[in-house]
């Protein structure tokens, strides 16, 4: 006997594929009627982040409108708007806003694909927790894989912690053992620069 599902299933390893192919489809059937939300959701969805940038002010309104009526149009509401524009804000309602804006000052910070964002001064930065004080391929690898940095913004850096990576899966280090000092040395003076990456502000500001 074989049981099949007649509903999607939420949890499933392919999920996160289903989700982002469904809302592309949808772009593709109401593309016609939506030109400007359909280029935006191709190119501005990534898993349930939505990022878009436009070069004006009145072209980020009409875009804004478009993929809020073109989402709809499928019955999904598509909410916790926020941008670096108070005319851009105040044509979307106060329901499909972020309500962790209260004021819209430098001091709000909200995350976008792993970095933090402010959209006052509309400059990106990283939020580090700092790495565990033993030295060990466990704790350095957990350390790196918390290094989310999907625009690239600080590679060089994110390359040499995985250099290092490298080199104890070369030694053949086991998961708790202490690496040899050389790698040692080197990760200590990584950890002891790793907090300044919290100082980092990346302007997004188009030019």
């Amino acid at each position: 006997m074989v049981f099949e599902f007649n509903r999607v299933c939420f949890g499933l390893k392919s999920s996160p594929f289903h989700a982002l192919r469904t809302v592309r489809q949808l772009a593709s059937d109401e593309g016609p009627f939506y030109s400007k939300a359909k280029r935006a959701i191709e190119s501005g969805l990534y898993m349930d982040d939505f990022v878009y940038s436009v070069d004006s002010v009145e072209e980020a309104v009409l875009t804004t409108a478009e993929v809020i009526k073109l989402m709809k149009s499928a019955q999904f509401d598509l909410v916790k708007w926020t941008s670096n524009s108070r005319t851009v804000l105040d044509t979307i309602p106060l329901s499909h806003r972020l309500s962790a804006i209260k004021e819209f000052d430098d001091s709000d910070t909200h995350k976008v694909l792993g970095l933090c964002w402010s959209p006052e001064s509309d400059v990106f930065s990283l939020k580090v927790n700092p790495p565990a004080e033993s030295c060990t391929k466990r704790t350095m690898l957990s350390c790196v894989a918390r290094l989310w940095d999907v625009k690239g913004f600080v590679a060089p850096l994110v390359l040499y912690a995985k250099l290092l990576i490298k080199q104890l899966w070369l030694c053949e280090c086991d998961w708790d053992d202490p690496p040899p000092d050389s790698i040692v040395r080197s990760w200590l003076r990584f950890r002891g620069e790793f907090p300044l990456l919290s100082e980092i502000k990346i302007n997004n500001k188009r030019r």
